[in-house]
């Protein structure tokens, strides 16, 4: 299972770089993960998210995270059981990822209260 205060840290994370339309999504019937999909506004916005992100998972857990080859429209960072999808708002229209899981997770503000 996954720490939740990792996906904290993550979503907070992309937050503070003005990430927008972020939601986080189980699947937990196929396998214990979480998935987090977010949104940039340029490709320089979603290669700078995805470049803080992969820096937080590999000061938490050393080399263990993947981040894909470089995309301008998509980037994936993954660590243990996170995936974080970082893509423009039209790619993410296009392909409805969505639409793929069964739950959605709603965290409120106060969760980050412990990061501001």
């Amino acid at each position: 299972m996954c720490d939740v205060g990792l996906i904290l840290k993550a979503v907070y994370t992309a937050y503070k770089l003005k990430a927008v339309n972020t939601k986080i999504y189980t699947d937990f019937k196929v396998s214990h993960t979480y998935t987090i999909v977010t949104e940039g506004v340029s490709s320089v916005h979603i290669r700078g998210i995805a470049k803080e992100l992969h820096g937080l998972f590999k000061d938490l857990y050393g080399s263990s995270t993947f981040v894909t080859q470089s995309s301008s429209q998509w980037h994936v960072v993954c660590c243990s059981s996170i995936l974080v999808h970082i893509m423009k708002a039209d790619v993410r229209c296009f392909y409805t990822l969505g639409s793929l899981f069964n739950n959605e997770l709603c965290l409120k503000q106060q969760a980050f209260s412990i990061y501001i």
